[in-house]
């Protein structure tokens, strides 16, 4: 079965960085977004409604129909900063009871699905996934599975993450994971099933396939003028080098400097359907490992 789903907006809120600025330009609010009390909650969550709030402003869709999004959330690392202080008042005072509850509500990990849900009054679905810097296009392929069996009409995809002095201490040691410096922040797409009005981009995810089945497929993809790009959290096996028009993804010269795991891998996304639109030209994100090669064609609605 072939997957696909309409991507209709992306929007960034979250710590100021040069790839937020290249992928998230400027744009007019064409509605007033609603307000939440944000007073209490983590960066995490916070950064979370105010990118998604931002993104169904930015697009004009009237407050009326945001209770039809559901809304499912990524994260690698969580509330991180609320997880830290709750443990650290629980190891720090002598009687553990006096740790603060609010920072234990406000610390698990659907903590930002929640809040979404409760700003946009919605009944819809609402998922939170903890995901691995690699796991960014199965969640994708989830989302879509979600829309075409009909769960959902329209989904909010909202990757967020903070980092905190711990967390950011570990990364930073751990070659594992790419970069060290740390972004904290939230990437909002915006998805549907069918072609909503306005403009919006059109995406088709290929199945999983082996090296062998997938080249001459992309291969056929390039004679076609489809620009091919290579996700940036891929590996970069070398049967790809038969692919003479592969490009690096547009995250990847962010990566060492302004990392933000799952928010990046999600930027990336927006940005590919931005440059589909804008360019009017198909584009294929590819994420590739040593045993298996899937991609994302991106096409202007």
């Amino acid at each position: 079965m072939e997957l696909s789903f309409y991507l209709q907006h992306a929007a960034y809120a979250g710590h100021d960085c040069a790839w937020a600025r290249a992928f998230f330009p400027e744009r007019p609010l064409l509605c007033t977004p609603p307000t939440y009390n944000t007073r209490r909650l983590d960066d995490m969550s916070i950064h979370a409604l105010q990118a998604t709030l931002r993104a169904l402003a930015e697009s004009g869709t009237d407050p009326s129909e945001f209770s039809r999004y559901g809304v499912l959330t990524l994260s690698h690392n969580g509330p991180s900063i609320y997880s830290e202080e709750f443990y650290g008042q629980l190891l720090s005072e002598e009687n553990p009871q006096m740790a603060s509850p609010m920072l234990f509500t406000e610390s698990v990990l659907n903590i930002a699905a929640s809040h979404i849900a409760l700003a946009l009054k919605t009944h819809a679905p609402i998922l939170a996934l903890n995901a691995g810097v690699a796991d960014g296009a199965e969640i994708i392929r989830q989302l879509a599975i979600l829309l075409q069996a009909r769960h959902a009409e329209r989904l909010i995809l909202c990757a967020a993450e903070e980092f905190s002095p711990i967390c950011t201490e570990v990364l930073q040691a751990c070659s594992n994971y790419p970069g060290k410096t740390f972004q904290g922040g939230a990437v909002s797409l915006l998805t549907s099933r069918d072609p909503l009005p306005g403009h919006s981009t059109l995406v088709r995810l290929s199945p999983v396939l082996s090296p062998e089945n997938a080249l001459p497929q992309l291969a056929r993809l390039a004679e076609k003028k489809t620009r091919l790009l290579l996700g940036s959290f891929s590996d970069a096996p070398q049967h790809l080098d038969a692919l003479p028009t592969l490009e690096p993804g547009p995250a990847l010269p962010y990566m060492k400097n302004e990392q933000a795991f799952t928010v990046l891998f999600a930027a990336e996304w927006a940005e590919c359907a931005r440059r589909a639109l804008e360019n009017q030209q198909s584009l294929a994100l590819i994420q590739a490992n040593t045993e298996s090669i899937q991609w994302a064609l991106f096409n202007p609605a």
